[in-house]
């Protein structure tokens, strides 16, 4: 499984949480900042995890 990086506005804590109807998305446990909506798991966290490169 992919671990998920720090937040990308705080640098807090995140998870994985999946709505009833299957949605995935991710939170950050310190800001509240939550992810687009995802079809799955995987993408969720590869979206989570997508950062600009400098």
């Amino acid at each position: 499984m992919t671990e998920l990086k720090p937040c990308p506005f705080c640098g807090g804590n995140s998870e994985v949480h999946v709505t009833e109807a299957e949605y995935w998305y991710v939170i950050c446990l310190e800001c509240g900042t939550i992810s687009g909506i995802y079809s799955s798991e995987d993408e969720a966290m590869k979206a989570w995890n997508r950062r600009v490169s400098e």
